[in-house]
C-alpha cells in the first residue's frame, strides 16, 4: 500500500494527517482550512478523507453520507464474522457458511464484483483467485491475526515465532485448502431479477475437521468503495483526497493545482519515497508484497498475496505495482493479480493496455513506468520508461 497508519485516537489522527500532508501529498492549493474524518477498520484499513478549503459543514454533510455508505458496503461484503456481531451476515459471510451444494441470494454488486474476478483470473492466467480466503488464513494473513486479542483457535494455528511471524503451515493443510480455492466451482445464476451464488466445491478433512470453500472480495472491495463514494466528493470545495489505506484512492482537486503523489519505496523500512508523480480527479490502485507480511526464523520473506495456482505467497520479482485510471474496482484487483504474475508476464499486459499509467517496481531495483515519475534524491533505483 502506499501508506498505511493505524489510526486509534485524536492524537495518532493528528499525526496521521501532518505525515500524509507532509509526505504522502502536496498541493498547491487554496484554501487554509483543513477537514480530516476517517473511518477505522474497513477491510483491513482506515479510510482516509482530507478536504483543504472549501465548506466545512458541506464536508462534514458528504463524510456523514459516505460513512453510511462504507458501512452499507461492509454490512454486504465483508468476510470478517466479527463486523456483523451476531446480526445479520453479509452476502460473502452467508456464502461462506454454505455447506458443499448450497445456495444463496446475494445483492447486484456482488455478483458483478464476482464477474470481475472472473475476469481477474483470466488475464492472470488464474494466479488471481478470490477464493484463497482458507490459505489466507491457514498463512496467517486474515483478520483475526491482526487483533492484540489473538489466541490460537484452529487446528492449523501456529503461535507466533521470535521475530514476529509464523512458520510455514503443514503441507498437508495446503494442498487441502488449494483444493478448496478451486474459483471454477463457484457458480452464479440470474432469475427472475435476482442474483445467486452456487458453492459445487467439494469440502475437505485434514485431522478430522472438515473445511468448505470460503469466498473474500477485500482485494477488489476497497476500489469498488472507491468508485461508489467519489461521486460524493466533487461539491466539497476546493481540493481533497480519499484514502482506503493508501491501496485505493481518489484525488480530486477544484482549484487548478495538482497532487504529489508519492510512491512508497517498497524495499525501505522507513517507507520512504522513491518519487512523485502529479495527478489529479483520477483514481489510484497500489498492490504490494511490503505490507502485512512477515519472516520466517529462517529469515524468508511471507506476504499477504496469496498465488491461486500454488496455495502459497506469490513467488515473484515485483515488489509493487500502482495504478492510475479512471476507475478503482477493477483497477484494485488488477494491482494485486500483476504483482502475483511476475514481471515479464505484468508488464507484457501493462504494454497492451490504455487504461492505466503504471509505475512497477521489482526486486532488480528497477522501476518500469509509463508515468511522469521525478525520483526523490539518493534513490538508487533505475527508471525504465516504456
Amino acid at each position: 500500500m502506499l501508506y498505511t497508519v493505524i489510526m486509534k485516537n485524536a492524537i495518532k489522527k493528528i499525526i496521521c494527517f501532518l505525515l500524509a500532508s507532509a509526505i504522502l501529498f502536496s498541493l498547491s492549493g487554496c484554501g487554509k482550512n483543513v477537514i480530516y474524518e476517517t473511518y477505522d477498520g474497513f477491510f483491513g484499513s482506515d479510510v482516509t478523507l482530507v478536504v483543504t478549503g472549501g465548506d466545512f459543514s458541506a464536508a462534514k454533510r458528504a463524510w456523514k453520507t459516505i460513512s453510511k455508505k462504507l458501512d452499507d458496503i461492509k454490512s454486504v461484503l465483508s468476510a470478517d464474522e466479527s463486523d456483523f456481531d451476531g446480526g445479520k451476515k453479509s452476502d460473502v459471510a452467508l456464502f461462506n457458511s454454505l455447506p458443499s451444494g448450497g445456495k444463496t441470494e446475494v445483492t447486484e454488486a456482488t455478483f458483478h464484483l464476482i464477474e470481475e474476478c472472473v475476469r481477474l483470473g483470466v488475464l492472470s492466467g488464474g494466479v488471481f483467485n478470490p477464493c484463497v480466503f482458507g490459505l489466507s488464513d491457514l498463512w496467517g494473513f486474515t483478520s483475526r491475526f491482526y487483533r492484540a486479542d489473538y489466541k490460537r483457535k484452529e487446528k492449523y494455528d501456529r503461535d507466533f515465532n521470535s521475530v514476529g511471524g509464523f512458520e510455514d503451515p503443514r503441507r498437508e493443510y495446503i494442498d487441502a485448502f488449494l483444493r478448496l480455492a478451486d474459483f471454477s466451482s463457484l457458480t452464479t445464476e440470474q432469475s427472475d431479477g435476482k442474483y445467486y451464488l452456487v458453492k459445487t466445491c467439494p469440502s475437505v478433512t485434514v485431522d478430522g475437521t472438515t473445511y468448505e470453500q470460503r469466498l473474500d472480495l477485500s482485494a477488489v472491495a476497497k476500489g469498488y468503495a472507491a468508485d461508489e463514494v467519489a461521486p460524493l466528493l466533487g461539491s466539497l470545495g476546493c481540493d481533497y483526497y480519499i484514502s482506503f489505506g493508501g491501496s485505493s484512492l481518489y484525488l480530486g482537486e477544484t482549484c487548478g493545482g495538482a497532487w504529489d503523489l508519492k510512491i512508497t519505496d517498497p524495499s525501505s523500512k522507513t517507507r520512504s519515497s522513491l518519487g512523485s508523480v502529479k495527478v489529479k480527479n483520477t483514481f489510484v490502485s497500489t498492490a504490494g508484497t511490503y505490507e502485512r507480511r512477515y519472516f520466517t526464523e529462517s529469515g524468508e520473506l511471507r506476504h499477504h498475496i496469496i498465488d491461486g495456482l500454488t496455495g502459497s505467497p506469490a513467488d515473484t520479482d515485483v515488489l509493487s505495482v500502482t495504478l492510475i485510471g479512471d476507475d478503482c474496482s477493477f483497477s484494485d484487483g488488477l494491482s494485486t493479480a500483476l504483482v502475483a504474475m511476475g514481471s515479464k508476464a505484468c508488464l507484457e499486459y501493462l504494454e497492451n493496455q490504455t487504461d492505466y499509467r503504471y509505475i512497477v517496481v521489482t526486486s532488480a531495483k528497477k522501476i518500469f513506468t509509463d508515468a511522469d515519475l521525478t525520483l526523490s534524491d539518493g534513490v538508487d533505483y533505475t527508471v525504465v520508461k516504456r
